[in-house]
This record gives C-alpha cells, sequence and structure tokens, in this order.
C-alpha cells in the first residue's frame, strides 16, 4: 500500500503565492489550498498528523493574518505542525519556507541536508581551524526497542533542546538521522587550541548523562579538526564517525578527538 504524501494547507488570498511552495515541495507534498479558516481545522482533524505546514500567502492582509493565527489557538493547532507568516511578496515566501524544510521536525535542529550545506559554505570560507562531532545516544536502539518510539522520540527532543541550549552562537548544530547529531565549531582561531574544544566536548558528555522515566542515559561523541585532519565535510564526517565509535570502544559515556589519546 502507497504511502500517503504529507499534506501542506494554504490559505488563500487575493493574489497567490502558491506557485513558490509547489516549487519547493512539488512531488514532496500535497498542497491543499483553502480560503476559509474553518477549513483548516476541519482538514486538521481529517489528516491529523499527515499535516506538515500551514502558510498563509501573500495575498492576506496583516489584519487577516491577525484572525488567522488567532484561529489556529483557538483551535488547538498541534504544536508539531508549524505556522509560517505571511510573506509579502513570492521570493520571501520561498526564503521563509526553505527555512522551514530546513529543520528536522523532532528536534528544530538542522536537518542533514541542511547541515550539509551550511558546513561546506563554512569551510568555503577557509577558517583558520574548525571541528566537525557526531555525538549520538549510547544503546539508542535497544532503548527505542523495549520502550517504543515514543519513548525514544522524547529522549531525542529533550537532549537535542538541551543542546540547543548550551552550545554557542558559533556551533551549527544538526541532526544526521536516527539518533546521530551533527555539530560544527567555527571560528576556532579565538578559542585557545584545543583545550576549549575538550572541555566543551566534556559538557557536551554532561548535557547526555541524563535520567528519563528512571532510564540513566549517555552519550558518546567523536571530533575530527578542520584541516589537520581533513578539509572536506566528508573527510571530517569519516574521521569524527572512526573518534565515535573508538569513544563507543572504550566504553561510551565519553569524547575522542581523531589522532588524540585525549578522552
Amino acid at each position: 500500500m502507497e504511502r500517503s504524501k504529507d499534506k501542506i494547507i494554504v490559505l488563500k488570498g487575493k493574489d497567490s503565492g502558491t506557485d513558490a511552495i509547489f516549487k519547493i515541495y512539488q512531488g514532496c507534498a500535497e498542497i491543499i489550498e483553502v480560503f476559509e479558516e474553518e477549513e483548516i481545522c476541519s482538514l486538521l482533524r481529517e489528516y491529523g498528523s499527515q499535516i506538515k505546514m500551514i502558510v498563509a500567502d501573500a495575498g492576506r492582509d496583516e489584519q487577516e493574518i491577525e484572525k488567522f493565527l488567532e484561529s489556529l489557538k483557538e483551535s488547538g493547532c498541534r504544536e508539531d505542525c508549524p505556522v509560517i507568516g505571511v510573506a509579502v511578496e513570492e521570493s520571501n515566501l520561498i526564503r521563509v519556507l526553505k527555512n522551514e524544510a530546513d529543520t528536522d521536525p523532532l528536534t528544530k535542529l538542522y536537518n542533514r541536508r541542511a547541515f550539509k550545506r551550511l558546513v561546506q559554505k563554512e569551510l568555503e570560507k577557509e577558517p583558520v581551524k574548525a571541528a566537525f562531532g557526531i555525538v549520538d545516544i549510547d544503546d539508542f536502539k535497544v532503548l527505542n526497542d523495549k520502550f517504543g518510539h515514543k519513548f525514544g522520540d522524547e529522549i531525542l527532543f529533550q537532549l537535542s533542546k538541551q543542546l540547543r541550549e548550551c552550545l554557542g552562537k558559533d556551533v551549527l548544530a544538526g541532526r544526521f538521522g536516527g539518533d546521530e547529531f551533527v555539530l560544527f565549531w567555527t571560528n576556532l582561531e579565538s578559542r585557545q587550541d584545543e583545550r576549549d574544544i575538550m572541555e566543551e566536548a566534556e559538557h557536551i558528555c554532561g548535557v547526555m548523562r541524563q535520567e528519563f522515566m528512571g532510564i540513566r542515559i549517555t552519550g558518546s561523541l567523536g571530533i575530527a579538526c578542520f584541516p589537520c585532519d581533513g578539509e572536506t565535510y566528508d573527510e571530517l564526517f569519516r574521521l569524527a564517525d572512526k573518534a565515535l565509535y573508538l569513544a563507543k570502544d572504550r566504553g561510551k559515556d565519553r569524547f575522542v578527538i581523531y589522532g588524540r589519546e585525549l578522552v
């Protein structure tokens, strides 16, 4: 049986910005166009979690948008269904939607594609020094199989939230997939060589040490440095991944910097 497509609701106005939505989501999602707020509530009840996004197009004036947003609050719209503001012109609408498309819906971190693009952009600037990290939750599959996907998703949501709070503004953070998170430290020329990275890595491991419903959670982290370990995204990812698995082999709940004995 073919899987139903995700759906995007567009609240239409006089001048449509829907063409921009089709350009981005063609083939990936079904666009449902409506003209009245009441129709959205009905669609939410009918399709539930298949609704991935609600957009008000550029033809709506400001007062109509306020009414639109208020009606969604009153309808009890789910938090995992993003509500996107109005763009004044089509080019802006495309920009707003691309921002939404760059985000992992569960963790609110960058998704794999967006993270890679942003890291490659940083590497093109030829920084003096940078670092690439891969974090994953120890024995996550065992926990997921034993306690269920809902429990696993809650762990991912809570840990990603705490990662966002503890990382500095010069760190890019994304969800690579499953229980793997990816990190990229920029502007390291302003830091005190690797000592600061080690301290931050230890802090991240500390953040991963949690208890959920009485279950102890830990995480491991592998790090590779630019340019001494690798100069491209793929090289840095490969070596950070090797460092991660060395951290696992050494007992988990720790970090390893590739090519160093510092853990």
